[in-house]
């Protein structure tokens, strides 16, 4: 008779170990992971012309250039500064905050600097953000320590506020579709990233954590933020969330702020700045949505920052 053997019983308690073992694992997911995005083929290469701000003259100038840092082009020459610029979806105009009238207002130029028209007379007015169609302006306006969203024709006109007056929110970003618009705050419950129609029906949280910027992907699938993700140097680094499932993938491993993300307009590139020689050397930088191809494109010895790709 053959002898009886241990190895059907110990295959069944190792089974019966991976499994549990599974399950636990399973259970101890976060609500938020980090995972890779897959990509096919190689993304379509970068180009076009960027708009940043820069202290290379001794003050907060705009700058107009190529992607590959050729054709420089200084925008503005004055003795007050200009920030935020924005190019207009039909890349013909940039809007942009100045205070040349002693406080931050909001500009239209024409994309080489010409004809700067100012639309808001509101003071500390900031951050203009074309909708997609060209036909509106969202920005941030500032009073009493409370900063809403105010909405306005790309000429100006029709200027109005479309968020709670007692809730501080910033950085307006327009939906893809040109119907909502995303904004951060830390005074709702929870803090992070909501969106709201632009007749100020209940807003939508999209992303529950404290943020610095966000810019909503061409697609619509994706969230591109400044996010505190080290804990240790308390800095911001840039990460996309997944709106359709819910996760969050880390691009950027540092511990030096990374601020205002934005789009390449094909959307397989990030535009961002960031200092990481010195606080008085930043730089504005891209890299693939994928977190790889990290390219310097200023490169150059002062600040430049708020970069923005034209259309």
């Amino acid at each position: 008779m053959p002898k009886k053997t241990l190895l059907p019983y110990l295959g069944g308690i190792i089974v019966l170990i991976l499994l549990l073992s599974t399950m636990q694992a399973l259970a101890e997911v976060p609500q938020v992971v980090l995972l890779p995005i897959t990509l096919k083929g190689a993304p379509v290469k970068p180009g076009g012309q960027i708009v940043f701000v820069s202290a290379r003259t001794g003050n907060l100038d705009l700058f107009r250039m190529d992607y590959d840092g050729s054709a420089l082009l200084q925008l503005t020459d004055t003795a007050y500064a200009e920030i935020d610029p924005d190019w207009s979806p039909d890349g013909s105009q940039i809007a942009y905050s100045s205070e040349k009238t002693g406080t931050w207002e909001i500009y239209v130029m024409e994309s080489e600097g010409s004809n700067p028209v100012q639309l808001t007379t509101l003071g500390s007015s900031y951050a203009p953000q074309w909708s997609p169609d060209g036909s509106q302006i969202a920005f941030s306006r500032e009073q009493d320590g409370i900063s809403q969203i105010y909405v306005m024709h790309s000429d100006g006109s029709e200027l109005h506020p479309i968020t709670d007056p007692t809730i501080h929110v910033n950085s307006p970003y327009w939906s893809p579709d040109g119907l909502r618009l995303a904004y951060i705050t830390n005074d709702a419950d929870p803090p992070g990233v909501y969106a709201i129609d632009l007749d100020g029906k209940p807003t939508e949280l999209l992303f529950a954590d404290t943020a610095r910027s966000v810019a909503w992907s061409p697609d619509g699938r994706w969230l591109a933020l400044s996010l505190y993700l080290d804990p240790v140097s308390h800095t911001t680094d840039v990460a996309l969330f997944d709106l359709q499932f819910g996760l969050i993938t880390r691009l950027t491993f540092s511990t030096v702020d990374h601020l205002d993300v934005d789009w390449f307009p094909l959307g397989n590139y990030l535009i961002f700045w960031a200092d990481y020689s010195t606080p008085t050397n930043a730089d504005v930088y891209t890299l693939t949505r994928t977190g790889t191809q990290l390219q310097n494109l200023t490169n150059y010895p002062g600040n430049d920052m708020m970069g923005d790709w034209t259309p």
